[in-house]
């Protein structure tokens, strides 16, 4: 989910920055397409919040930082089912890269189906090479309209889902089998458990 991680920052810091211009010149600050943001999420029936941190910086002044619940892969795999459609009309995001975010975000979501299957078709494994190689270069190309998609934020885990995960694939017919599902269940269910304990998981809940 390394991949989904960066497909959210990026729709959380792009929220930002339009909330940054919008208050250019601006007594009161508002916080609306970050507030969109989190609305998006929720309706994907995901606890989700963003918040404010202060974290030191290289001098040990106080500098404000935003930070955001990370969601478990059970609730990743919902998000990108669901949000790509909401992304299409949501305006936390520029209006001339709706169309363009919610497909990578879809597409995202078909090659990741592809990865958790059991038994994939003939045509979805000699087709994931071209595939995966495609939606890299699609996040790329948003480059010229949104920050975090230009190609020093492709990630050795993009270079994986293209060149590694297809080899497999085609080895294997199934790479299902080696993705540690079971491990990464136990590891959400401790998260989980540990977020309520803590209050970490939704900063504004009540203790």
């Amino acid at each position: 989910m390394r991949i989904g991680d960066v497909l959210l920052r990026n729709l959380i810091e792009n929220a930002i920055n339009m909330d940054q211009k919008e208050n250019l010149g601006k007594r009161t600050k508002s916080s609306k397409r970050v507030d969109q943001v989190v609305e998006l999420i929720r309706s994907c029936g995901i606890s989700f919040s963003i918040w404010e941190n202060k974290v030191k910086d290289g001098r040990g002044d106080s500098i404000k930082n935003l930070d955001w619940t990370s969601p478990t892969r059970t609730e990743f795999k919902k998000i990108l089912h669901l949000l790509p459609e909401k992304l299409r009309v949501s305006e936390c995001v520029p209006e001339n890269a709706r169309d363009s975010l919610s497909k990578l975000w879809a597409d995202f979501y078909a090659l990741y189906s592809v990865i958790n299957a059991w038994s994939p078709s003939d045509e979805q494994i000699d087709g994931f090479f071209g595939s995966a190689q495609k939606w890299v270069s699609d996040f790329t190309s948003l480059r010229v309209c949104l920050e975090g998609f230009d190609f020093k934020y492709v990630t050795p885990y993009m270079h994986i889902l293209v060149y590694h995960v297809s080899f497999f694939l085609r080895k294997y017919r199934s790479i299902k089998q080696f993705i540690g599902q079971g491990v990464e269940k136990c590891n959400d269910d401790i998260k989980m458990i540990y977020h309520r304990k803590s209050n970490n998981h939704d900063s504004t809940a009540e203790s």
